[in-house]
């Protein structure tokens, strides 16, 4: 721990099981997800060059977490979820949430889309511990 801590770096001991737990969402999703939006504006052929003309500033972040992600090493980004089972989870959930939603919008059902949007925001406004 001596010399993560000497580097800024904040240590937390957990178990095998936790640490899994966190890094599904920490990583698994958040990987998961850009490379998901990557490879999706991949295959519509969408023209990076005029996108980043209408981009507001949340999705130039988007953009630029989609690059710095793509030019990484995809063996490390392939092996972390092949080697945690709880990533699996993870996955699933967020594929059940996304075929929710655009049930929730091929609808047109603007009543439960806010239901769902306020369930967010609710637990997002939680009190930090």
């Amino acid at each position: 721990q001596g010399i993560l801590v000497e580097g800024g770096a904040r240590v937390e001991v957990v178990t095998p099981e936790v640490h899994d737990y966190y890094m599904a969402v920490v990583q698994g999703l958040t990987h998961f997800s850009t490379l998901a939006l990557g490879l999706t504006i991949d295959s519509l052929g969408v023209d990076l060059k005029n996108l980043k003309r209408f981009a507001t500033p949340a999705f130039h972040r988007r953009l630029m977490e989609i690059t710095h992600l793509l030019s990484q090493d995809a063996d490390l980004y392939a092996a972390m979820p092949m080697l945690n089972s709880t990533y699996g989870v993870f996955y699933r959930e967020f594929e059940r949430i996304i075929l929710d939603l655009k049930g929730v919008i091929a609808q047109k059902d603007i009543e439960e889309f806010i239901r769902l949007f306020d369930r967010a925001k609710s637990h997002f406004r939680s009190p930090e511990p």
